[in-house]
């Protein structure tokens, strides 16, 4: 027995010894495998944030985003930060940083745990998307070409940096346009219609807690809260200014055009309004596509084409003008010589086609207009000349 032992003994201590130089590279695998499974560790990626919860009630808030900073608010959130242990020693806490990265304890398993909730989004697809995504529901094809494509799934995580949702506004009555009906009599009408607004606005949680625990499905009421204040913002402007912020250069005036949007009951700029109610920042709203109704592009369309036609008329008409002066005043200039000339012209012109009967008014007109032709004097009845 005491040979066992004494052969054991130096196998278990150099066995102890592999393991503790070979620790900084096994325990971050170690860890891993556990915080994959949430046995005493969780793991999260760069940009995201993950809610802790002890049987139920909020613990603990970790922020995987590097230099990550939270919007302080009016009110006092609890704050969702990694917690260090100032009892750990320095040099630890770097090394675990450095080697364990998104690792973070949960300590008690079953009872800890990261939180989950459902949610569904909405992204703009420039070609039509494979069913297999992971959360794909369905997607529609859009006027542009575009794919307006749905997902939903449940997450254990918010991200915490820029994200896109698509979003449709519905019939946004703009204000009234006045439009020219006849421009001889100077009529004129006012009309107001409404458009269906596709647009693309890009997101930023800046307090995940209060996105997470102040309200249900920050994103629905963040959208309701944009649409409501698109359409307060429609109903100001005639259509034509609203088709020129789809064409303008957004990124060049997206903080012009935030600061138009007001909360219509509140009043509240739109920016800190949801801000400061559901803790996303609104960094930009792009127009994708703006869609008039049909039966308007029909009219539209037909004045257009008949405004077309009528300019046509007019175009042609004063080119036939210029046309008639060119030609003949220079004739009239000359008098009945140049009349002549050109009587003669005509009829050589009708002369090549056999299928004209050129029928004169008596004998001698070719010679009487060869004569005028000529500058010769054609003696008139009764003597005179």
């Amino acid at each position: 027995m005491g040979t066992l032992l004494g052969l054991l003994g130096p196998a278990l201590w150099g066995i102890a010894l592999a393991l503790l130089v070979m620790s900084p590279v096994l325990l971050p695998i170690i860890l891993r495998w556990l915080a994959d499974r949430e046995i005493f560790f969780a793991r999260g990626k760069e940009g995201d944030y993950r809610a802790v919860t002890r049987n139920g009630k909020f613990r603990k808030g970790v922020v995987i985003y590097k230099d990550f900073k939270e919007y302080n608010g009016p009110e006092e959130e609890r704050r969702g930060s990694i917690e260090e242990d100032k009892a750990v020693p320095t040099r630890f806490r770097k090394w675990w940083r450095e080697q364990c990265g998104g690792i973070f304890p949960l300590w008690i398993p079953r009872v800890d745990e990261v939180y989950r909730y459902n949610f569904r989004w909405i992204k703009l697809y420039k070609v039509k998307p494979k069913e297999t995504e992971d959360g794909y529901v369905n997607d529609a094809p859009l006027p542009n070409g575009q794919h307006a494509v749905s997902f939903e799934k449940e997450l254990d995580y918010i991200y915490l940096r820029d994200a896109n949702y698509f979003f449709l506004l519905k019939d946004a009555e703009t204000a009234e346009t006045i439009i020219d009906v006849d421009s001889k009599t100077k009529d004129q009408i006012k009309v107001g219609i409404s458009v269906n607004i596709y647009a693309v606005v890009t997101l930023r949680i800046l307090n995940p807690y209060k996105a997470l625990f102040r309200v249900d499905n920050w994103l629905d009421v963040t959208l309701i809260a944009i649409e409501s204040a698109l359409r307060s913002w429609a109903s100001k402007r005639t259509y034509l200014e609203v088709l020129r912020k789809k064409e303008s250069l957004e990124h060049q005036r997206d903080k012009e055009f935030l600061t138009t949007l007001t909360e219509p009951d509140q009043g509240e700029q739109l920016v800190k309004y949801v801000l400061s109610r559901y803790g996303a920042q609104v960094k930009r709203i792009q127009f994708i596509e703006v869609e008039l109704p049909a039966k308007f592009i029909e009219q539209v369309n037909l004045a257009e084409a008949a405004k077309k036609e009528a300019e046509r008329i007019i175009t042609l008409a004063d080119a036939r003008a210029r046309q008639i002066t060119a030609t003949f005043d220079p004739i009239l200039a000359r008098g009945e010589a140049g009349i002549a000339v050109r009587a003669l012209e005509a009829l050589g012109e009708a002369g090549q086609s056999p299928s004209n009967w050129i029928i004169t008014a008596g004998p001698g007109l070719v010679e009487n207009l060869t004569k005028l032709a000529s500058g010769v004097n054609i003696p008139k009845k009764g003597g005179g000349t």
